[in-house]
């Protein structure tokens, strides 16, 4: 009996985005280069800081963040954005 094929893959939709945000610029890079391949909309910025001004202009439908940056990390970043009715609905 042949095992049904669990293997899943999704293409992203036209304007879907995604907000990286990490000091590292290596990982920025890497993500950024990967899920650009993948088909997303990627911004990339080097800390929590840029990525709470950055995500209300742009509207990310998903945030990646360091758990650890200088000004401010991504737990933090992501509590600020859940607690603005703008960011309010974007996974993180």
């Amino acid at each position: 009996m042949e095992s049904p094929d669990t293997t899943s893959t999704t293409t992203p939709g036209p304007g879907e985005s995604i907000l990286v945000a990490d000091d590292s610029a290596t990982i920025g890079r890497l993500l950024e280069a990967e899920l650009a391949a993948a088909g997303y909309d990627v911004t990339t910025v080097g800390d929590g800081r840029l990525a709470l001004d950055t995500a209300p202009e742009r509207c990310p439908d998903l945030v990646l963040a360091g758990v650890t940056m200088p000004t401010m990390g991504g737990l933090e970043l992501t509590t600020l954005l859940r607690g603005d009715p703008r960011t309010a609905g974007v996974s993180s």
